[in-house]
């Protein structure tokens, strides 16, 4: 994905939300709302890994990204994708950026829940997809000056290395959830933004590659079966629609008037 690279090293973020960042604002703050008027929804749409290891709760992996644990927690996030995700998708483009934000966060969920499947504790929050965002950005405009805790200038590749490692020693120390913070899926968010955005492209041709070639082996089986009942019926049927033409259908055996109602079943 080189083509998304940029070499300024001019201040990089901005407060103009663009398309699928809009929406994704909307949703995520109406269903904080919501969700603060209902302090059991959590339990449902939060990931809470014991109910998707016995109760097949899958939902969870998505409506997790949209539940917050409270005002702070979503100012962050929000915050941080307006001023991040909004340059991101600016340069993957609104479809591919609304794909890379629920691969990062459902994998980040995912990755969370693997850590201990039969954990009680839901966890909740954009957080993965978020961090996956910081991380895109920090490729795609390594040399963006951000100002870490709004005062400190750093590279934009030096704030995803100074953020990436904070989170690393803290799951390490915490075993994952520090804090009531969950370390394994910020973590994760950050592999996944990696890798999509280094290898996604690669990916995605491979597999335009393989869905081509079962595209064409598709239409060549259905060229040969065609082919295949035009030889049926030339040789087989249109003997006896000679026949019947000649001599009436009343003159047909057994065997042929089955013939040609095995053809008439095969052309359905």
């Amino acid at each position: 994905m080189s083509r998304y690279y940029m070499r300024s090293s001019e201040y990089g973020t901005g407060c103009s939300p663009t398309p699928i960042v809009k929406r994704l604002l909307i949703i995520n703050i109406v269903v904080f709302l919501v969700a603060s008027a209902f302090p059991r929804s959590v339990l449902y749409l939060g990931l809470l890994p014991f109910a998707v290891t016995h109760g097949h709760w899958y939902w969870q992996f998505l409506t997790y990204m949209f539940m917050h644990g409270g005002f702070m927690h979503i100012l962050f996030n929000m915050y941080a994708l307006l001023l991040f995700g909004s340059q991101v998708e600016g340069a993957l483009g609104s479809r591919s950026f609304l794909r890379f934000y629920l691969v990062t966060g459902i994998g980040a969920g995912i990755i969370t829940y693997l850590f201990d499947i039969d954990a009680r504790i839901p966890t909740v929050g954009a957080s993965g997809a978020i961090f996956g965002i910081l991380v895109a950005y920090g490729m795609m405009f390594p040399n963006r000056i951000i100002l870490a805790f709004f005062i400190i200038p750093m590279k934009a590749w030096q704030f995803v290395l100074f953020f990436g490692f904070i989170e690393l020693m803290a799951s390490i120390s915490s075993g994952g959830t520090g804090g009531g913070i969950a370390h394994n899926a910020h973590l994760g968010g950050l592999g996944i933004g990696f890798l999509y955005i280094r290898y996604g492209e690669r990916v995605k041709y491979y597999w335009r590659g393989i869905r081509r070639g079962w595209q064409d082996s598709q239409r060549h089986h259905e060229a040969q079966r065609e082919t295949e009942s035009q030889d049926y019926i030339r040789r087989e049927i249109d003997p006896i629609l000679d026949k019947i033409s000649k001599s009436g259908i009343h003159s047909l055996t057994r065997k042929e008037k089955k013939k040609l109602k095995d053809a008439r079943d095969r052309l359905r």
